[in-house]
């Protein structure tokens, strides 16, 4: 009986995060909801409605232990993956107004991050959980959802934390979603300059032209990628080793925040090599590995603990989502950053790359794509320096 349980835990992590993907591109509701939130959500679903319950902290048996090590490899796997496509370099040459901005993106973050854990420390259970919360969602506002997994785990945070930011974000982030693709421009043009549109050709960009991975898959150069992927999972666990935290139970194991800082710095090198980096495919695969994460996480939670501890982690959220946002805006007014450049980098921030062409789009200039783009998958490796390290310095706070 175990063995088939085990089994079928591994199936349904395997084949869910398809079948998410599948029913957001055939239903606008499920789209606007996202993959993301419906691997929570199913996990989710599956084992509280089944009465199933899973242990990833203390694995009991071959399901448990499954379920735990999926967690774990699922993270550390994706996050080179999800960097070698990036090119830093470029951002750094052709985007300087998006570079400004979203330096300011990440300066409002972080003051706003550390006033929340002033504001709400003394408003959870464990008062650790308002700094792991502030850590989390600094990465995923600067570089999206595959931050709030890395920093999570690289802080020690509860499995219900996840689902909870989740949730919080699908409410706070679809309100704010639905400004930008309306009253945004009207609104911030009567305060931020307007675009001057540079002389080069926004659109021709490698992450916006990759095709899906499965339609391009190149298999030789993915081997090679997935090759460099295990090398700085391996350094990173070498690093993590030499580098040890002692556990709540006295013993040293492998510092998690050790591992991956060094991931994300391993990755990062990699991406100066250009037959990694120009690799299709390798974006979409990190990112499924994400929903493996994401559905593993919902069958590790207990949907009545969730529905009772929602309220604080809701007030958190939406307190730094609106605050970082106005700050970045009022940031732009005093440094002179035009209009569409603030809302495609704050979007960028917010959302991540998926997000950009439909609010370029709502703001009628696709001239800023590449700023968007580039700006968001850059996003993804500061977002994890800026979040496990100021975490971790926010729980050392008195």
């Amino acid at each position: 009986m175990a063995i088939v349980q085990g089994l079928a835990v591994l199936v349904f992590l395997t084949f869910f995060p398809w079948l998410s993907i599948v029913l957001s591109r055939k239903s606008r509701v499920l789209d606007a909801i996202g993959p993301v939130v419906l691997c929570y959500a199913g996990g989710a679903l599956l084992v509280n409605l089944a009465g199933l319950h899973f242990q990833t902290d203390k694995p009991a048996d071959l399901a448990d232990t499954i379920l735990k090590e999926l967690t774990g490899i699922s993270v550390v796997l994706a996050i080179p993956l999800l960097l070698f496509g990036t090119h830093f370099l470029k951002w750094l040459r052709i985007a300087p107004q998006a570079v400004k901005s979203f330096a300011l993106v990440i300066l409002s973050v972080t003051v706003i991050g550390f006033l929340s854990v002033l504001m709400f420390r003394n408003s959870y259970a464990d008062r650790a959980e308002a700094s792991i919360v502030a850590g989390m969602l600094m990465g995923v506002y600067t570089g999206g959802t595959p931050n709030l997994s890395s920093i999570g785990r690289a802080l020690g945070a509860p499995a219900e934390l996840f689902a909870l930011i989740n949730a919080a974000d699908v409410i706070c982030g679809g309100i704010y979603l639905l400004f930008l693709f309306t009253l945004a421009k009207p609104l911030l043009s009567r305060f931020l300059k307007p675009f001057e549109p540079a002389n080069r050709d926004d659109l021709d960009h490698e992450e916006f032209k990759a095709a899906a991975f499965w339609k391009d898959l190149q298999p030789g150069r993915m081997l090679l990628v997935i090759a460099a992927a295990l090398l700085c999972v391996g350094l990173g666990f070498g690093l993590a080793t030499l580098f040890p935290r002692i556990n709540e139970k006295g013993e040293a194991v492998p510092s998690e925040t050790i591992l991956f800082l060094s991931l994300t710095t391993f990755a990062i090198a990699f991406s100066f090599v250009e037959r990694i980096r120009e690799t299709r495919g390798i974006f979409d695969l990190g990112n499924y590995l994400i929903l493996i994460f994401c559905t593993a996480i919902g069958m590790s939670i207990s949907l009545p603990q969730l529905l009772s501890a929602g309220g604080t982690v809701f007030l958190n959220l939406a307190f730094m989502m609106t605050g970082s946002v106005v700050l970045h805006f009022f940031l732009c007014w005093i440094f002179k950053i035009d209009v569409d450049t603030a809302i495609i980098t704050n979007a960028a921030g917010i959302y991540g790359a998926p997000f950009i062409v439909p609010v370029a789009d709502a703001i009628k200039n696709r001239a800023v794509i590449v700023s968007g783009i580039t700006t968001s998958l850059a996003g993804y490796a500061l977002g994890n320096y800026l979040g496990i390290s100021l975490g971790n310095l926010f729980l050392n706070l008195p």
